[in-house]
C-alpha cells in the first residue's frame, strides 16, 4: 500500500510543477526572435541542414561571424533540430526552451527528493526554481538557451552520480559512464558548467565523506581528464578565432576577486526582490568596487562569511541548506567577473546557481512547518509568494514581445548602453522607420565614438541614410564605418550593397571580395560575390566564389544550384548536371534542381527524360512558370 501510495503523490507534485510552469510561460509562445537570435538561428545557414551537426563540433557558435569565443555544439545541435522541425517559426524555439525548464524542474524535485527524502522540501525548491521571474532572460529569450541545456545536463549528471553507488557492479560502472557523459555534455552546451565537478565533490563532503577516502577520490580524475580534453579541443578550434570585447579585460585579476563579493550580493539582491528585472546592466560596470578597502568590498565579505559562518554551524540540522549556498557560490564562481567575460552582471547566469539558493531558501522556510502555531500562515504565505512569482514572470515575458518595446524598456535601466542604442535602431530600420533608427545611431556614436560598437552604428547609420535618400551622406558614413574597423568585413558588405543598388556591378564586387575575404567563413559573402559576378557574365568567377561557399558550408543549396547554372551557362552540362543532382540530395523538395536536370536533359536531345523531370517540377510547385512554359512548347511540337 505505501508503494501504491507513493506513485500517485509524485505524480500529483509533478503534474503541479508542470502545469504551473506551463501556465506562467504559455505566453512567450508567440515572443519573436530577439537580440542574438538573428545570428544563432534566423540568419545562421550553419543550422539549416540535420548533415551538417557534426561539423558544429569543431566551429564556435558565430562561426559564420568568426566573432566570440563560444563552444557550444550541443546547443547549436538543439538549434539545428529546431530549424529542421519549424524553420523559423519562433514558436517551436520557445515551446523547446520551455519543455527543457520544464524537465529541469522535474529534475530538481527529483534530486532533492533523492538527497533528502523530503517531499516538502523538492517540492517548494522546485516550484521556486519554475516560478521565479528571473528565469525570463534564460527560458523566454531562445538564444537564452544555453543555460538551461547545460543546467539539464548537470543535474542528470549529479543524479547519475548519487545513485550510482546504490546498484551492483555493471549497474555502477553504467550510472558512473552516465554521470560523466552528461558532465561533458553539459560543457558542450556551455562553457560554465566547468564548475560542476565541483559541485559533485562539495556533495560528498556534506553527506558522503566516508567516499572521498581512501582511492575512492580517483573517481574525479575522469571528471578532470574530461575538463583537460575538452580545455585543449576547444583552444585548438577556436584559436583563429575572433574575441569578442570584454568589460574586465583590462582589470588586474585582485581587482576582480574584489568585486566578486559585491556581485554575488546583488545576484542575491536580485533573487529575494526580482523587481525591474532587465538584460542589459552595463551600468554597473561604472561604479563598480575594486579595491579592499572600498567599504562596499569589505562589507560584502563580511556578510557573505557571516552568512557561510552561521550555516556551517547549524550544518548538522541544516545540511541541506548549507549545501544550498555552496551550490550557489560555487556555480557563480565562473561568471563572477574573476576571468573577462562580456558582462559583469547577467540574469541569465543565475539559471543553475539558483536552484542552490532556492534550495537554502526553502530550507529555511520550511524550518518553520516545525511551529503549529503559524503552519497555516506560513503556508498562505507561500501560496501567496508563489503566485506572485508566477505574475512576475507573466508579465515579463510580456516585455519580450515586441523588439522595440524591449529595447526602450531596457534602457530606462540602462541608458548609458550604446549596445541597446545600436539595436533600437537596427530595429526601426527593420520596420522601415529610417528616421527613428537614425536618431538612434546617432546617440550612440555621440555616447561613445570610439567605443567597441562605432564601427557598427556608423554602418547601421548609413544603412539608414542611404534609404532616406541621403546617398552622399550615407557612403560618407560607411566610409567611417571602415575607418573605425578597417577589418571589419560587414562594413564592406553594405558598401558593396550600396553600389550594387546603384548599378556600379564592378565597384560593388571589389567590397564583397575584400568582405569575404575577411570572413572566408561567411558562405552568405561568397554566394552574393557569385550572383553578381553571374549578373556582369564573369562566370569564371562566379564558379570560383560558388566553391568558396561551398567550402565554407558544403550543404548551401542556393549555392549549388547557383554553380550549376554558372556551368550551364559556359556550356558545361556535365558539370552542371552533377551540381544539380547534389542540390537534389540537399533539397529534393525543391523544384528547381528538376527544371534545371530537364532543361540539360533537352540540350542533349533527350526530349523523354526533360519532359518527366519538368512534370516533377510541376508535382513540387504546380505554379512553376518555366516548366509550364516548357512542357507547353514541347507538347505544340508534338
Amino acid at each position: 500500500m505505501i508503494m501504491k501510495n507513493k506513485i500517485p503523490v509524485n505524480f500529483l507534485i509533478a503534474l503541479m510543477i508542470i502545469i504551473s510552469g506551463g501556465v506562467v510561460y504559455i505566453n512567450s509562445l508567440l515572443n519573436p526572435f530577439i537580440w542574438d537570435d538573428l545570428f544563432l538561428v534566423t540568419s545562421n545557414l550553419h543550422i539549416r541542414s540535420l548533415s551538417y551537426i557534426p561539423k558544429l563540433f569543431l566551429e564556435n557558435i558565430y562561426n559564420q561571424d568568426m566573432t566570440g569565443k563560444f563552444y557550444r555544439p550541443v546547443l547549436m545541435s538543439s538549434f539545428s533540430l529546431d530549424y529542421n522541425t519549424w524553420g523559423i517559426d519562433p514558436f517551436g524555439y520557445h515551446l523547446g526552451n520551455i519543455l527543457i525548464h520544464l524537465a529541469n524542474a522535474l529534475m530538481v524535485y527529483a534530486l532533492i527528493r533523492l538527497i533528502f527524502r523530503r517531499k516538502g522540501l523538492a517540492f517548494l525548491t522546485a516550484m521556486l526554481f519554475v516560478l521565479h521571474p528571473v528565469q525570463t532572460e534564460a527560458v523566454t529569450y531562445v538564444s537564452g538557451r544555453a543555460d538551461p541545456l547545460a543546467a539539464f545536463f548537470c543535474l542528470i549528471s549529479l543524479y547519475f552520480f548519487i545513485t550510482y553507488t546504490d546498484y551492483d557492479r555493471f549497474r555502477k560502472k553504467s550510472y558512473f559512464g552516465a554521470s560523466v557523459l552528461s558532465f561533458l555534455l553539459a560543457l558542450l552546451s556551455k562553457e560554465s558548467a566547468v564548475m560542476f565537478p565541483f559541485v559533485l565533490l562539495f556533495y560528498e563532503v556534506c553527506f558522503r565523506r566516508e567516499e572521498l577516502k581512501g582511492k575512492k577520490p580517483l573517481k574525479y580524475a575522469v571528471f578532470l581528464i574530461i575538463i583537460l580534453a575538452y580545455a585543449i579541443a576547444r583552444y585548438f578550434i577556436l584559436l583563429n578565432v575572433k574575441d569578442t570585447s570584454t568589460v574586465n579585460a583590462g582589470s588586474p585579476m585582485l581587482a576582480r576577486f574584489f568585486l566578486i563579493p559585491s556581485i554575488i550580493l546583488t545576484y542575491i539582491k536580485i533573487l529575494l526582490f526580482p523587481k525591474g528585472l532587465h538584460m542589459e546592466r552595463v551600468d554597473y560596470g561604472f561604479d563598480r568596487p575594486e579595491y579592499l578597502s572600498d567599504p562596499r568590498v569589505f562589507s560584502a565579505f563580511l556578510i557573505l562569511f557571516a552568512i557561510a559562518v552561521l550555516l556551517w554551524l547549524a550544518r548538522k540540522r541544516r545540511k541541506e541548506a548549507l549545501f544550498g549556498f555552496g551550490w550557489f557560490i560555487l556555480l557563480l564562481i565562473p561568471v563572477s567577473g574573476i576571468v573577462s567575460i562580456n558582462a559583469f552582471i547577467a540574469e541569465h547566469w543565475l539559471y543553475l546557481p539558483s536552484i542552490g539558493f532556492f534550495l537554502l531558501t526553502s530550507s529555511l522556510l520550511a524550518g518553520l512547518f516545525r511551529f503549529n502555531s503559524i503552519k497555516l500562515c506560513v503556508a498562505s504565505f507561500l501560496i501567496i509568494v508563489l503566485a506572485m512569482l508566477g505574475a512576475l514572470t507573466i508579465r515579463q515575458n510580456y516585455i519580450w514581445r515586441d523588439p522595440v518595446f524591449f529595447y526602450r524598456y531596457t534602457l530606462k535601466f540602462s541608458p548609458l548602453s550604446t549596445r541597446l542604442r545600436t539595436n533600437l535602431g537596427y530595429e526601426y530600420f527593420s520596420l522601415g522607420r529610417y528616421k527613428e533608427s537614425e536618431t538612434e545611431f546617432r546617440k550612440a556614436i555621440a555616447a561613445e565614438p570610439a567605443g567597441a560598437y562605432a564601427a557598427y552604428d556608423y554602418l547601421n547609420l548609413g544603412a539608414s541614410l542611404y534609404a532616406q535618400g541621403k546617398k552622399q551622406e550615407a557612403f560618407d558614413t560607411l566610409d567611417k564605418a571602415i575607418e573605425a574597423n578597417p577589418g571589419f568585413p560587414i562594413a564592406y558588405w553594405a558598401m558593396g550593397n550600396a553600389y550594387r543598388d546603384e548599378g556600379e556591378k564592378r565597384k560593388a564586387i571589389e567590397f564583397y571580395k575584400k568582405a569575404a575575404e575577411l570572413l572566408p567563413s561567411n558562405a552568405y559573402y561568397w554566394l552574393v560575390l557569385g550572383n553578381v559576378n553571374m549578373e556582369i557574365k564573369e562566370y569564371k568567377e562566379a564558379v570560383k566564389a560558388y566553391k568558396k561557399a561551398l567550402g565554407a558550408y558544403p550543404p548551401f543549396f542556393e549555392a549549388r544550384i547557383n554553380l550549376g547554372t554558372a556551368y550551364y551557362r559556359q556550356g558545361l552540362l556535365k558539370d552542371a548536371f552533377n551540381e544539380y543532382q547534389e542540390a537534389l540530395k540537399i533539397n529534393p523538395e525543391s523544384p528547381e534542381p528538376y527544371y534545371n536536370i530537364g532543361n540539360i536533359s533537352a540540350a542533349i536531345g533527350k526530349t523523354k527524360e526533360a519532359e518527366e523531370f519538368w512534370q516533377e517540377t510541376l508535382k513540387k510547385d504546380p505554379k512553376h512558370a518555366g516548366a509550364k512554359k516548357k512542357l507547353e512548347k514541347l507538347r505544340n511540337k508534338k
